[in-house]
């Protein structure tokens, strides 16, 4: 159970900061749904995902890459205030992530642009040197 805790941590973090940084989605409504912030610092995320990589079976992908496209395709329709993922298995049996457009409500949008075919690392890692694939294991100790 611990492992698919980890993971599901993992995956909301490197998502999470993916979309931040590649979109920005203006909204006018306050209501916490749609202005929560889900930043954490650079520090916590490399925690998660050495955590992660610890507790993760060898065979167990590391994560995957969305293009910017892939993620404006969704945020550009038109009720869109955010992005919703779900777990799947894809045909060989790997966990993936399935995102969509969610509205003010929570609603998914299922009528508009849905992504999955992200790269998966491996084999289509980071740098080395990022210390959200590789590093700082001492944190977790």
């Amino acid at each position: 159970m611990r492992k698919k805790g980890v993971l599901v941590i993992v995956q909301t973090v490197l998502l999470s900061m993916f979309i931040i940084a590649v979109a920005a989605v203006s909204v006018s409504d306050t209501s916490s749904y749609i202005s929560t912030d889900h930043e954490i610092s650079l520090a916590e995320a490399a925690q998660m995902t050495a955590a992660y990589r610890l507790d993760k079976a060898p065979d167990e992908r590391l994560g995957g890459y969305f293009s910017r496209t892939a993620i404006e395709d969704i945020l550009d329709q038109e009720d869109a205030v955010g992005i919703r993922y779900y777990y799947g298995l894809d045909e060989g049996g790997e966990r993936v992530l399935v995102l969509v457009g969610a509205d003010q409500n929570g609603n998914d949008l299922t009528a508009g642009a849905i992504r999955e075919k992200s790269f998966p690392c491996p084999p289509w890692c980071a740098d080395v040197n990022s210390p959200l694939y590789s590093g700082p294991r001492e944190l977790l100790q």
